[in-house]
């Protein structure tokens, strides 16, 4: 705990000083890029030491230190350039602050908005402070694999089918799981990265535009968050712990976000540190998964033809060569050298970036290849899925219209329809297998940059259309609003001393839950949210998972059926190898000697088990019956 705790503090303290360097006068950057760093940083150190086999408690505080101090002496050192990426202050942070009546409204409409969300609020808070994983990925892949990583000491081994996949999430989840043996810190990262991706929400609503007033930014973002938190897909992210989505999401709009600054302004030392920074988002959000290829091929498609429409006859070829080169060193540089290893790794040990039976079945069921099946817009967010094209169309005819002249909104709209082309492309977007039954149901966690950009937009355009009609139609309401903001703010100049107040205050606050949530949390018995192993409603709950972790320690399990989560135990001493579905297994009585227990289920799509199991379970050869129900054994080696 004390190793955990002083690596997560030096992560933290190293984050918060870089970003008030960067962002001396700007806290919202200063923020995002404080999240960013530390998320960056344990990444970082996990994926070097995995790498070589050597995940050991000891070795992630020596490696917070060593990457701590190596980015807080580059920036030192080249503090001048670095802050030349606070030059686009926006007007309203500079002189258009919320005054005392400012601020008391904003507290009174802030109180009312969580006053609406209460009941969602507290459940979260539950959810947060007991850590219960309720994604079937979840206790079935995600956190497997990270348990794997951890018992093997590095990235090298593959514990499962989807162990395949780059594991760029489960490093962030490593980083309290090897010195803590428990997943008690899980609940806060994922609030940390549901927050955080808000925050860019943000970031990338106050860009598109310089907004007159503080408040006015603070409404439009809150009807951003009524639209967002009123979708039940978007409410369940913020309980989906240890789902990679919301991580992708986060690296994603960071990525684009960047990305986006760095077109602001031509300066050579203003513009590569932000597309600097972009690479890196999306190297991480390409080693998490790898439908952020898109993403990634999107960007450089409209960078490239930014750089041919922006050609003159008067420059010099040469120019833009150089130009080009620098955006492959700066941009995609970083993606290759972040993001590679899951994918040379599986070169390694498959032979290929992944299995062809893995991925096959994932992009049959992609919305791309089911957009003219009647089924799919009949089922759940079947609409949702409709009014998704119907908005991309219209947004795409607006930005084609020449006289719209909002570059970062146009910006914006390119990024929106770039994540909706990977929303629609990315396997398992329409739906999921039962079994071997299809049940459509567009996945909009599989879209969340989507979902995300395309609700700032309309909320952005929203209010821009309602001041549109105001102005035509009645000049003298507007006229009142507008002297009524202007009475709810005053003119301030924003300080160094504030900015750096603002942010030891987070980061103090971020360390002091981590300690209080690490020192009271009790590790839950069985695996909550999963008792009744089946996956249609079913009355009987097995007790499995409860009876493994009191009577197994230290074993190697073999697993039909069961999550495996719910078998590593506490502090994952059980080895757990998948072996399947138990509808489709079959004997292999030499890779049964290798394992001191057999878990099994009934498989939870379909209730049965195959023959051969069937069988095999009536007189169990060299192993016996040591727990028993309705719907799952657990046999012990006895030979």
């Amino acid at each position: 705990m004390v190793v955990y705790l002083f690596s997560s503090l030096i992560v933290i303290l190293s984050s918060a000083i870089a970003s008030t360097i960067l962002f001396p006068q700007q806290p919202l950057n200063c923020l995002a890029i404080f999240i960013s760093l530390t998320l960056f940083q344990i990444t970082i150190i996990t994926l070097t030491l995995g790498a070589v086999n050597l995940l050991y408690p000891s070795l992630l505080l020596i490696g917070s230190i060593a990457l701590g101090s190596f980015i807080l002496i580059t920036l030192f050192l080249n503090s001048n350039k670095d802050k030349l990426l606070s030059i686009s202050t926006t007007h309203f942070q500079k002189h258009a602050l919320p005054n005392q009546k400012g601020w008391i409204l904003l507290i009174a409409i802030t109180s009312i908005f969580l006053f609406c969300f209460g009941q969602l609020i507290y459940d979260l808070c539950l959810q947060v402070t007991f850590v219960h994983p309720l994604s079937w990925d979840v206790v079935t892949y995600h956190l497997p694999s990270a348990v794997t990583y951890l018992q093997s000491l590095g990235l090298w081994k593959l514990g499962n089918t989807f162990s395949q996949y780059p594991g760029g999430n489960e490093l962030i989840n490593l980083w309290s799981l090897i010195p803590l043996k428990q997943d008690a810190a899980l609940g806060l990262t994922s609030l940390v990265l549901n927050l955080g991706t808000l925050l860019v929400a943000l970031l990338l609503l106050r860009d598109l535009k310089q907004w007159k007033y503080n408040l006015s930014l603070y409404f439009t973002f809150l009807l951003f968050l009524l639209i967002y938190l009123s979708i039940n897909d978007t409410q369940v992210i913020f309980f989906d712990i240890g789902r990679n989505d919301v991580t992708l999401a986060f690296w994603v709009l960071t990525g684009s976000w960047a990305w986006m600054k760095s077109l602001q302004n031509k300066k050579v030392s203003f513009r590569y540190p932000w597309l600097f920074w972009s690479g890196v988002s999306f190297g991480c959000a390409l080693g998490i998964k790898p439908n952020a290829i898109y993403y990634i091929a999107g960007i450089f498609a409209i960078s490239i033809y930014n750089l041919i429409t922006n050609y003159s006859p008067k420059i010099k070829r040469k120019s833009y060569l150089r130009v080009f080169y620098k955006i492959l060193w700066t941009w995609l540089l970083p993606i290759a050298m972040i993001s590679s290893f899951w994918y040379l790794r599986n070169l390694y040990l498959l032979g290929s970036f992944f299995e062809d039976h893995v991925v096959k079945s994932g992009l049959n069921l992609s919305i791309s290849r089911n957009l003219f099946s009647l089924e799919i817009y009949k089922a759940p967010n079947g609409r949702l899925l409709l009014f998704s094209i119907f908005i991309t169309l219209l947004l795409i005819i607006l930005i084609s219209n020449n006289q719209f002249r909002n570059t970062n909104l146009k910006q914006l709209v390119k990024i929106n329809v770039i994540s909706f082309i990977a929303w629609i492309l990315t396997p398992y977007s329409a739906g999921y297998y039962a079994g071997e039954i299809i049940y459509f149901h567009p996945q909009l966690r599989h879209g969340l940059v989507y979902v995300i950009t395309v609700i700032i937009l309309m909320s952005y355009l929203s209010l821009t259309c309602i001041r549109i009609f105001f102005n035509q139609k009645s000049r003298n309401i507007l006229s009142i609003i507008d002297n009524l903001f202007h009475h709810l703010h005053k003119e301030s100049d924003h300080t160094n001393k504030i900015n750096y107040l603002f942010i030891s205050s987070i980061a103090a606050a971020s360390v002091i839950l981590l300690l209080i949530q690490v020192i009271n949390y009790n590790p839950p018995r069985g695996l909550p949210g999963f008792s009744g192993i089946l996956f249609y409603p079913s009355n009987y709950r097995s007790h499995v998972y409860e009876w493994v972790q009191e009577n197994i320690k230290n074993k190697r399990i073999l697993n039909l059926g069961l999550r495996s989560y719910g078998l590593v135990n506490f502090p994952f001493s059980n080895e757990v190898t998948d072996a399947g579905s138990p509808a489709t297994w079959r004997l292999q009585e030499n890779n049964l000697q290798q394992y001191d227990y057999l878990a099994v289920s009934v498989d939870p799509f379909t209730g049965k088990i195959s023959q051969e199991l069937a069988a095999f379970l009536q007189a169990p050869r060299g192993y016996k019956i040591v727990y028993s129900d309705q719907l799952s054994v657990v046999l012990k080696r006895i030979s």
